[in-house]
């Protein structure tokens, strides 16, 4: 019987990952040219006494379609334990949506071999609640 090593053993850890972090144009046509998922972090408002917001995030705004920005990415993960990244997928009939992470950042990152990688179909209409506002509760309507 062959020994199996500690790393064999153990569960695969996955990450999902939301790639809203780079320009596309669904978001430029809703919102303005340019527009990512940084633009709510960056409009994040305090919700109670000491929480201090907006907080700048320590690598900075990065476009997650940089294949450099996601060899980052995939370093961080992999040498901290994460093995795999599931991507968020959304494919319309008029195309698909948010694909520039995977297709173009994390699958032409030089060490795109350290993490596998999956994609969740994300099978569902893409519903305008962004930015959502504090107390609007409408836009639990569409996760009812």
């Amino acid at each position: 019987m062959e020994n199996s090593s500690a790393s064999e053993s153990r569960p695969l850890v996955a990450a999902y990952y939301f790639p809203n972090y780079h320009a596309d144009p669904r978001n430029a046509a809703a919102h303005g040219k340019g527009w990512t998922e940084w633009e709510l972090v960056k409009k994040a408002t305090p919700r109670f006494s000491g929480h201090r917001q907006p907080l700048e995030p320590h690598w900075g705004y990065e476009d997650e379609s940089d294949p450099q920005v996601m060899a980052h990415k995939i370093d961080a993960a992999a040498d901290h334990g994460v093995d795999c990244f599931i991507f968020d997928w959304y494919h319309y009939n008029d195309g698909p949506f948010l694909e520039r992470c995977l297709e173009q950042g994390f699958l032409k990152a030089p060490n795109v071999g350290r993490m596998k990688f999956c994609c969740m179909w994300a099978n569902h209409d893409w519903y305008d609640i962004h930015p959502a506002k504090r107390g609007d509760l409408t836009c639990l309507q569409y996760l009812g």
